[in-house]
């Protein structure tokens, strides 16, 4: 059965379910902690921890992972951002989560995170960035493949540029459990959220289709199901994945076709196993095994069926590209006579053969696959094909231990990784170094390596850091000592990488409100206004002063979050300006709707840039306008108030005339100081960094305005008139003590007759 691995996620988006979710924002996030709230309750936040080098209890990431975290240089460092694949937020010692990962169908060596082909990730654009511009890379920690690092810019200004030493952003680590994998993650810094323009709190970016989980296994190819006879090639398919091998005699095109070299199959009453040529691989002959990808499924092992014309014709070699080894096995078998035998194995890298895929297209190997073998003429040097560096040597029994010679003394020699000449208890290892360069001088070295003795298995391995993609085995020995190859091996190959950055998702922040900023100003102050008006309670009663100005700091109104301020404005938008109203207050401070008016007209409002205008509009245009009849009765400005650069970080309201208040003719507050509530706020506006913007509610900016009255002077003013010159009475002039007065009197503000 083939090994399987499968994303544990569903497409419910408010189902917590194998994939892993950090909100940027500074709350934790999670089934537990934001239930019922869209967008929030499948977060899988857990609480952030110091990374350091003890082993840590509680609610923390698994010691393998914070320890390599820590090796990297991440010390006394606590992630801004934390977060286990599937994790609710149930309570419990230590975060359980779930399987990012399910993996089923056999057994695997090694999980790893891999690009889609199952590489190491080394400096791979992630597609994301971080606030400042940073692309972010991604790396494959070499030391634990567990463990990838998405790194940016190391400071030296390319932003663009992979580091492999930059600073790391976020890290995420395979926890292997049964049945699958857990995935832990932490963030250091928000990333950018340009999800076409969109300002939502939950914008989300993920690493969809740049991360991949490989899974590695040991293959093994038997041979089986391959029909007795001679063929030019044999190809077989893994039962796990999508590796083959294509198996052939050194020279299977040589002419005249008769002296061709064959791949023989044999059974023999057992297992299928491999000869050239007549049965056996005698003297001087040898068997090519090319590793390939996606052979097709029509043209393996036993998908011909038992028709040799099918094996014969060179056309149906189609697959879909090579992959390396590091190193492998070979298992021998049916010498003939039982006694020692000699194998030489080479190692070589190819590139795919050239041909065509027997449809007409161009394609790899097809019809060319022939041609490219080793030197075109059946011998393994180096030309066409490179010839690699074969390091040691581990041999092996039947029952699979390593094989150990006694020698004098009572000690005891094993044959593993044996990397230098050694005869030895009726085995020897022999290497061959070759050069490449034309003159054998100066050039790559190469090396073979020749077994002789009762051989059953041979493991080999290449040079640290180099890899192979097709192998000879050749019979080296003399005479009529023949043997069978009953097995190939090749150890840690990748099977089918799964994708999994589709599950690894980042959740945009975005500015909030942080609370409503209150003032009051009072007409009195306004030019002609009159001080300290009658007495009254509550909100008729005169403000302190006779201030016509309030300022305050924006940050008071918004939180920026965790994306930091780009900057502060105001909305010109219609439909928040629209937003804005006015209230008259009852003198318990109940507010009831007001349409706005200063000397009986109507107050009109209008943003220009920083600037909002309450107006009374003097000529019919619309919005306010300096130079005209229009008349300014308040503004509202964002100004920069330190001075220091001109990033605006406030507000000042300022009352240029006056408002009509309501008459409240014979009811309470009536010739006393009422008051009206200005709700500005919804014109204030906030973006942040990862330009998310929010606008606030009108009443997160509130400005009351109180009433000017008239007041009494409290001056005595002397006066006298007569009635003798009021004719209409018949007044008479003269009379005894007649002062000769006038019938009026004049003062400055009126006359009394």
């Amino acid at each position: 059965m083939a090994l399987t691995l499968q994303l544990n996620t569903t497409a419910d988006p408010d189902d917590v379910d194998g994939g892993i979710i950090i909100d940027e924002t500074s709350l934790l996030q999670n089934y537990t902690a934001s239930f019922g709230i869209a967008g929030d309750q499948n977060d899988t936040d857990i609480v952030n921890t110091l990374i350091d080098d003890t082993a840590n209890t509680g609610l923390t990431i698994p010691t393998a992972f914070e320890s390599r975290l820590y090796a990297l240089g991440l010390v006394g460092v606590t992630p801004t951002y934390t977060a286990l694949s599937g994790f609710t937020g149930a309570s419990g010692t230590q975060p359980t989560g779930a399987n990012l990962l399910n993996i089923s169908g056999g057994t695997y060596s090694d999980l790893l995170f891999s690009d889609v082909d199952g590489n190491l990730l080394d400096g791979y654009d992630s597609g994301l960035t971080t606030i400042d511009g940073s692309k972010i890379w991604l790396y494959t920690d070499t030391t634990n493949n567990n463990v990838v690092l998405g790194r940016k810019d190391n400071g030296d200004g390319v932003l663009t540029q992979a580091d492999e030493t930059g600073t790391i952003v976020f890290a995420a680590y395979l926890e292997e459990v049964t049945g699958g994998a857990k995935v832990w993650m932490i963030l250091r810094e928000p990333l950018a959220h340009d999800v076409g323009g969109s300002s939502a709190p939950d914008d989300a970016v993920d690493l969809s289709g740049v991360l991949y989980v490989a899974a590695t296994q040991n293959l093994a190819f038997d041979f089986a199901g391959a029909p007795s006879g001679q063929h030019y090639f044999l190809m077989y398919k893994s039962s796990s994945g999508n590796n083959g091998l294509v198996v052939t005699g050194m020279d299977p095109d040589k002419s005249p076709e008769n002296q061709a070299n064959t791949v023989n199959t044999s059974q023999g009453g057992g297992p299928t196993t491999l000869g050239t040529d007549t049965q056996g691989m005698k003297a001087g002959t040898g068997l090519i095994f090319t590793f390939v990808t996606d052979p097709d499924n029509n043209f393996t092992v036993p998908n011909l069926g038992n028709d040799e014309n099918n094996y014969d014709d060179e056309g149906n070699i189609l697959y879909g590209g090579l992959f390396e080894a590091s190193g492998g096995f070979v298992t021998i078998s049916q010498t003939t006579p039982p006694k020692p035998i000699t194998v030489k194995l080479s190692a070589f890298t190819t590139e795919d053969e050239e041909g065509t895929n027997g449809s007409g297209d161009g394609g790899v190997a097809g019809a060319g696959f022939f041609d490219g073998l080793l030197d075109g003429n059946g011998v393994a040097v180096d030309g066409a094909d490179d010839l690699g560096y074969i390091q040691s040597v581990t041999l092996r029994n039947a029952d699979g231990t390593i094989v150990t010679v006694p020698v004098g003394g009572g000690g005891s020699f094993i044959f593993e990784n044996i990397s230098t000449n050694v005869t030895m208890g009726g085995y020897t290892v022999t290497f061959t170094q070759t050069d490449d360069s034309e003159d054998g001088a100066g050039g790559e070295l190469n090396q073979t390596v020749t077994v002789t003795g009762p051989l059953v298995t041979i493991d080999y391995a290449l040079a640290d850091g180099t890899t192979h993609n097709r192998l000879v085995v050749e019979n080296a020995g003399t005479g009529n000592s023949t043997f069978d190859i009953g097995g190939i091996g090749l150890p840690n190959q990748v099977v089918l990488p799964q994708e999994v950055g589709s599950a690894f998702v980042f959740e945009d922040d975005a500015p909030t409100i942080n609370a409503t900023q209150s003032h009051a100003v009072d007409e009195d102050g306004l030019t002609g206004g009159i001080a300290n008006g009658p007495a009254g309670s509550g909100t008729f009663a005169d403000l302190s002063g006779e201030a016509v100005t309030a300022t305050g700091a924006l940050s008071a109104i918004f939180n920026a979050g965790n994306d930091g301020l780009k900057s502060y404005g105001l909305s010109d938008t219609q439909a928040d300006i629209d937003l804005i109203a006015a209230f008259s207050l009852d003198g318990a401070g109940a507010p009831t709707a007001l349409d706005l008016k200063s000397k009986l007209g109507d107050v009109e409002y209008d943003v220009d840039v920083n600037t909002l205008w309450g107006f009374v509009d003097g000529n019919g245009v619309g919005g306010y306008q300096t130079s005209t009849s229009d008349r300014a009765v308040f503004k509202l400005e964002l100004v920069d108030s330190n001075d220091v650069d001109t990033d605006i970080d406030s507000y000042t309201f300022t009352l240029l005339d006056q408002l009509d208040h309501l008459p409240l003719d014979g009811v309470a507050g009536d010739n006393s100081e009422n008051d009206i509530l200005l709700h500005l706020g919804s014109v204030l506006k906030i973006t942040d960094m990862d330009d998310d913007f929010i606008t606030a509610l009108r009443q997160n900016l509130a400005i009351t305005v109180d009433d000017d009255t008239p007041n009494a002077l409290g001056t005595d003013v002397d006066g006298a008139v007569d009635e003798d010159g009021n004719n209409s009475i018949g007044g008479l002039a003269g009379g005894p003590g007649d002062s000769n007065d006038p019938i009026s009197v004049t003062g400055a503000n009126g006359s009394v007759s």
